[in-house]
């Protein structure tokens, strides 16, 4: 697994979207902080209360973009770090999907989001580097939340495969959707395919990386597919058992 981890090509591309994100992600919430405060300090009294309550949502949204931005890359760099001292291990997948659950229930309640689970009556156990499933889930659902509209609604489906010993995790949702363009190049480090949730969310653009990436480590395949109507539709396929020649 380390050979797959040194690949200079991959890690050049990985570094060059982390300092585009930074350049980007960080750099215009802090001017729009910079200008609006800047603004309100010249002439405080210019500014009628409507005005100033909204410069205090604008630099809130900016400062919690800035936040988001940070936990995305030290989660990302974190990763690379420890990957290959991760234990393999058996896990339940219903435990781990609880889990998933359970790291996103605030985010489902504060947009009034109503999760449907289409999930299997019996457990099914597979192996993972301790934590990977669970990260992955909690990713494509934080993502189907972020583009759902308040009041909407997502489907997590798990089911065996009938054509290998493996497992299918899908998540759907109804919302704003991916362009073909987008859908395209959603899993490419050299391509910048981030844009804001429904209320205003936004991210380091890496969650849906890492989640592909962390998949093809326990052998899995991690994939955005197009979908009659609105939203957009993932599936995650995991083998039983980890390939042991990572």
């Amino acid at each position: 697994m380390a050979a797959q981890n040194d690949d200079p090509i991959k890690r050049s591309a990985e570094l060059t979207r982390l300092f585009r994100t930074l350049n980007h992600d960080v750099k215009s919430p802090l001017h729009a902080i910079e200008t609006l405060s800047s603004m309100y300090c010249e002439d405080p009294d210019s500014f009628s209360p409507e005005e100033k309550q909204s410069f205090v949502f604008e630099i809130n949204r900016s400062v919690h973009g800035i936040n988001e931005t940070v936990a995305g890359i030290m989660h990302w760099l974190d990763y690379h770090r420890t990957r290959d001292e991760l234990p393999r291990i058996e896990t339940d997948v219903s435990l781990a999907v609880a889990e998933a659950i359970r790291m996103v229930q605030s985010s489902l309640q504060s947009k009034n989001i109503e999760l449907i689970r289409e999930l299997p009556a019996d457990g099914k156990d597979v192996t993972e580097y301790k934590g990977s499933l669970a990260q992955i889930v909690r990713t494509l659902l934080s993502n189907a939340i972020k583009y759902s509209h308040a009041g909407g609604k997502a489907i997590l489906r798990v089911q065996e495969s009938d054509s290998a010993p493996s497992i299918f995790i899908e998540v759907e949702d109804f919302g704003v959707g991916l362009d073909e363009q987008v859908r395209d190049g959603l899993f490419d480090y050299t391509k910048r395919t981030m844009k804001e949730g429904t209320s205003g969310e936004k991210g380091a653009g890496l969650g849906l990386l890492l989640a592909r990436d962390i998949a093809q480590q326990n052998s899995a395949s991690l994939d955005v597919f197009p979908k009659e109507g609105p939203g957009a539709l993932f599936r995650l396929l995991w083998p039983v058992r980890i390939e042991q020649n990572l």
